[in-house]
């Protein structure tokens, strides 16, 4: 494995080259759900430049391992679950991970767990009965090609277990490549990163203490997915972090928005007043003395409404004329918003 150090942190290759390899799969299958997800979620779209350059040289990826990487909503795919619950970000390599798989004699319990969750714990699921198995992923409302191939594992899963580390090896050296051609654009991700201001920001997304000692810590970068943040400790003095190339934006708006909750979103987008301020924001910038005019009320009343808005960063300052101040939509709050409202709402939802 190749460690070295960095200004701040200790740079490990390997745990994002990893993570990558599993990524650009999982893409390979499901790219249009995880596009869909991110501008549902976050209201942004993942780069997907070096997905691009990987792909141009790549064989087409096996049907039957679309059980390994279809993803749905916002769900791990089942090998990004397996690499997250299996793989050492501090110590192993792809060989590491590959002969975990190879030598796992459950896998193939694991993978249709993951499938039956709502059905089957760990010490329920029997294999043993292919019909009830069979009839009980009929009833999954899964596409057509997974349920297919999930029972073609069934029957066939030593070669397809082998097919996939033989798959899997092929994308990592290809992605091995692509890290270290692009050197030095993780050189400089890594050196934004150890800057004072992003790591209290990182340190407060992941809700780990500043005192630290940031030496002993471990940093990896991922090209493919540009908005990951992941990170795993071995006790509260050495963590591990895998970083996409925008994570930064991503961390920042989050933390600047961590105070909005659900109901403040409800009570603002239910109030008559609040909600036609937004509306005339939502098009165009106005001061308060405007809005009093088009609205037919006091300019006390918009003032009042406004200063609420703007203390909790719904509406900002856009510009100054004189005495007035002209008001504009804060989209990065209304983006937040939807990703806070969407996490939420999903827990009602099976």
């Amino acid at each position: 494995m190749q460690v070295k150090k960095c200004e701040k942190m200790i740079y490990n290759k390997e745990a994002g080259c990893v993570y990558d390899t599993i990524f650009y799969c999982m893409l390979e299958f499901s790219k249009e759900s995880y596009e869909k997800y991110l501008a549902m979620t976050f209201g942004v779209k993942n780069s997907l430049e070096f997905y691009e350059e990987v792909k141009k040289e790549r064989p087409a990826l096996p049907q039957e391992l679309y059980p390994f990487f279809f993803r749905s909503n916002e769900e791990w795919c089942f090998l990004s679950q397996y690499h997250w619950e299996n793989f050492n970000n501090f110590t192993d390599s792809y060989i590491d991970f590959k002969n975990k798989i190879k030598a796992d004699k459950d896998i193939n319990q694991k993978l249709f767990r993951y499938y039956l969750k709502e059905l089957y714990d760990k010490d329920t699921l029997i294999l043993s009965n292919p019909s009830k198995l069979f009839f009980e992923i009929l009833n999954l409302e899964l596409d057509k090609p997974i349920v297919q191939q999930l029972v073609n594992f069934y029957y066939n899963f030593e070669s397809i277990i082998n097919n996939l580390t033989e798959y899997l090896q092929y994308v990592y050296d290809k992605i091995l490549e692509l890290h270290v051609n692009s050197h030095q654009i993780i050189q400089d991700t890594i050196k934004k990163y150890s800057s004072k201001k992003m790591l209290s920001s990182i340190y407060a997304f992941c809700n780990i203490k500043e005192n630290i000692d940031i030496d002993k810590n471990i940093i990896s970068i991922s090209l493919i997915n540009t908005y990951l943040c992941l990170w795993e400790y071995t006790n509260e003095e050495k963590h591990g972090f895998i970083l996409g190339l925008d994570a930064d934006e991503f961390i920042a708006s989050l933390i600047y928005y961590k105070n909005i909750n659900p109901e403040w979103i409800g009570k603002i987008t239910s109030h008559p007043v609040k909600s036609e301020i937004l509306e005339y924001l939502r098009k165009g910038n106005y001061s308060a003395t405007q809005l009093a005019e088009i609205m037919y009320i006091s300019r006390q009343t918009v003032n009042f409404h406004l200063l609420e808005l703007k203390t909790n960063m719904c509406v900002r300052v856009a510009e100054k004329r004189g005495a007035e101040l002209l008001y504009s939509i804060n989209s990065k709050f209304f983006e937040a918003a939807q990703f806070i409202m969407n996490k939420h709402l999903n827990k009602f939802i099976k």
